[in-house]
């Protein structure tokens, strides 16, 4: 199977994170595509948003929400 040159740039700040021993131990960072730590976009702080995210991670795991 080849891999496309999007699919290597897709993935190349997710191995960067991942692998980066100074990252090591970092939480509650939001990265950007490039693998630079930037501002949460605001999207992510609505609590209505945040709700409706979790309510469908537990209904797609098969778990409870609350």
């Amino acid at each position: 199977m080849a891999t496309s040159a999007s699919s290597v740039r897709a993935a190349r700040s997710s191995i960067e994170l991942a692998s980066n021993p100074r990252l090591h131990g970092v939480t509650a960072t939001y990265f950007s595509g490039r693998a630079r730590p930037a501002a949460w976009p605001v999207t992510t702080l609505d609590p209505v948003n945040q709700r409706a995210v979790w309510a469908l991670c537990a209904e797609l795991s098969g778990h409870s929400a609350h």
